[in-house]
């Protein structure tokens, strides 16, 4: 999808989207080999969850109104950090709910569906941008990611509450 966006919405040529997903590729590797690593192991799995999805949410929010190049290399900077610390945590959780045993498979089973979303998104990407603009990509991204958020929070607070008890 990025690379329809930014060649029919920025209007970039083929060069300039060259060095746009040059960008990108830099800005996965440092978040990927620099931050990740230390985030893990400083915060709790549950709080970097709700960190990633949070973020997701603003971002998807700043994804809603920008209107240029520059905007959307600010915006995508936080989006793959959260995608990055999104993809780290919900593995890592869904591998310790499994017995040691069913580790392989419960990774097979996530690099299945990160496959399918990867099919399946910009099919309904494609679809939101073509009938309704940029802008419903971004505010359908702030609503989903906000309302998983609420429930993902008051469910930790909960559990946070009971704990106390």
């Amino acid at each position: 999808m990025f690379s329809i966006i930014a060649m029919d919405f920025f209007k970039l040529e083929a060069k300039q989207n060259g060095y746009l997903m040059a960008y990108f590729g830099i800005v996965q590797m440092v978040v990927q080999g620099g931050v990740i690593g230390r985030l893990t192991s400083r915060f709790p799995e549950r709080s970097l969850l709700l960190l990633s999805i949070g973020v997701t949410a603003g971002v998807g929010l700043a994804q809603a109104y920008m209107q240029t190049v520059f905007q959307l290399c600010l915006t995508v900077t936080p989006w793959i950090f959260s995608l990055s610390v999104f993809n780290v945590i919900t593995d890592s959780m869904l591998t310790k709910s499994v017995p040691s045993s069913d580790t392989g498979t419960m990774l097979g089973l996530c690099a299945s569906v990160q496959s399918l979303i990867r099919t399946i998104g910009p099919t309904i990407g494609g679809f939101l941008y073509m009938n309704y603009g940029l802008t419903s990509i971004g505010l359908i991204e702030f609503f989903v990611n906000s309302v998983v958020f609420v429930y993902l929070l008051q469910r930790h607070l909960r559990k946070t509450e009971r704990q106390k008890e």
